[in-house]
């Protein structure tokens, strides 16, 4: 278990809190119902664009695409299983 740094009242069920939570490895998630079916929830999503918005170092991960022609990406992958 990690370290809570952010509690959610529920909006369902007065005097449940919902807790965003930093893993030791870094990561972040939350102890929500939704958190544990979706692995996202709207407390995670709130807490991460709070961070970034006043740049406290969390960076979303990359998910833009390499950019190149086709006949490139077709000869990284053929050299890739049969380098020269």
């Amino acid at each position: 278990m990690g370290n809570v740094v952010k509690t959610y009242p529920s909006k369902s069920k007065p005097g449940k809190e919902y807790h965003v939570i930093k893993a030791s490895d870094g990561t972040f998630y939350c102890d929500c119902w939704q958190w544990k079916r979706n692995r996202t929830c709207s407390h995670l999503e709130n807490y991460l664009k709070g961070r970034i918005l006043h740049g406290t170092g969390y960076t979303m991960p990359n998910t833009e695409t390499k950019k190149g022609s086709v006949e490139d990406k077709i000869d990284n992958v053929i050299n890739n299983f049969f380098p020269r």
